[in-house]
């Protein structure tokens, strides 16, 4: 699936009269294999206040959890009205999704996935229900973050974690996340998307 180059307006600089044009464009990784990604390049702030909401979230009474491994939850769920700075990067990442999915409305489903140093994700996929493409974005990725390793038909692509960094594969592509050596902690937003209702 090819994409064409993109660009989009920074969603920190929405409402202020701004329109700068901080991105990367959207980059195919693979010919065989649909996987995509993007970087913000402007998302260090927004993404110190995304972290700083989840510290006070994680624990929440209305927060739901979910594959408990390792001593943690891998999945945590906020309620999304808890934390409006989600919102700028589930727009930015759907507005990808759509141009992917060539889908003109999709709806999204969200967790986050942190990780302290030694910990990791075995394999999985996305699969579950009517999901048509996943994505993953890094909120925190310090030194020594675990790799994203995505088994494909055609072999392993290895993806470095970065602040910033957007990518967008199939739901059924069996994915794992390497152990994580860094000693803060690696973020990252993970994604659904499917038919909007």
């Amino acid at each position: 699936m090819n994409c064409p180059s993109t660009s989009t307006p920074d969603p920190v600089a929405s409402g202020s009269g701004e329109t700068r044009q901080p991105f990367a464009d959207l980059r195919t990784l693979s010919s065989s294999i649909p996987v995509h990604t993007v970087s913000w390049d402007g998302a260090g702030q927004w993404n110190e206040r995304m972290y700083r909401r989840f510290q006070v979230l994680r624990d929440d009474a209305g927060t739901r959890r979910s594959h408990y491994f390792q001593g943690r939850f891998e999945n945590v769920y906020p309620e999304r009205a808890a934390m409006p700075e989600v919102e700028s990067v589930l727009e930015w990442a759907a507005g990808f999704a759509r141009r992917i999915c060539r889908e003109p409305a999709l709806r999204c489903g969200f967790w986050f996935n942190e990780m302290a140093h030694g910990q990791c994700t075995g394999v999985h996929t996305h699969d579950d229900d009517d999901e048509i493409l996943s994505a993953v974005y890094y909120v925190t990725a310090p030194a020594g973050s675990g790799a994203l390793l995505l088994h494909t038909r055609v072999g392993t692509i290895r993806v470095r974690p970065r602040p910033g960094l957007l990518v967008f594969f199939p739901p059924d592509v069996p994915h794992e996340v390497e152990t994580h050596a860094g000693r803060d902690v690696r973020l990252s937003l993970a994604m659904n998307f499917g038919p909007a209702p």
